[in-house]
This record gives C-alpha cells, sequence and structure tokens, in this order.
C-alpha cells in the first residue's frame, strides 16, 4: 500500500512509510497525527525550561567561568553530562539575538 501512496504524493515509498509509522497509529483522525507532531515540536532550551539549572549555569559565569567550565564543573557535581558548553553558548547568543538584550554578551569570557 505505501508504494502506491507514495507514487500518487510523488514522494519515495521509504518517506511515505517512515510518515505512516510515525503518525499513522490514530486511523483515519488527523488529529491524531496533529497532536503528535506538536507534541515532538521543539518547546525551547533546557535552560529556558529548567530555572535550577539556569540559576547554576549562570552563577557560574557571574563568576567569570567560561562555558565549558561551567558544563565541566556540572559534570563533576551530578556524576554525568547535564548540558554542554554549545548549549550554554547558544542560551546567550539567543538572548542576545532573539530577544535584544545585550546585557547577556557580557557573561561570555
Amino acid at each position: 500500500m505505501d508504494p502506491e501512496i507514495a507514487a500518487k504524493l510523488d514522494r519515495s515509498a521509504s518517506t511515505v512509510s517512515r510518515e505512516l509509522k510515525r503518525n499513522g497509529s490514530g486511523g483515519n483522525k488527523p488529529w491524531v497525527a496533529e497532536e503528535g507532531a506538536w507534541a515532538r515540536r521543539w518547546r525551547g532550551s533546557r535552560l529556558e525550561r529548567d530555572e535550577g539549572l539556569r540559576e547554576k549555569v549562570l552563577s557560574g559565569l557571574r563568576q567569570g567561568w567560561s562555558p565549558e567550565e561551567v558544563a565541566g564543573r556540572l559534570k563533576l557535581e551530578v556524576g554525568r553530562t547535564v548540558i554542554s558548553h554549545e548549549s550554554i553558548y547558544r542560551f546567550v547568543y539567543g538572548q542576545v539575538g532573539r530577544k535584544k538584550e545585550y546585557s547577556w554578551r557580557h557573561y561570555l569570557p
């Protein structure tokens, strides 16, 4: 059945198969697929969602630590990787770029 659908949509059979696996559990109910897609959508960075983690990261940055040092310290304290230094950089640059809060740039060395 997937190859027939793929041919009618002018898509590859593997693409149609993957989408049916991902969204096809609702039968002929499109809202089920829409709700599933909404649940998978990006909701912001962990630092935007987790206030405790954000405060720990900002505390380290306020002390003059680099994002690498902050991530490394959190890893030592918890015993596993908590957040990557790339995520910290992305968060700070996002605050400057999206929200035009230029005071955030002072957190980076």
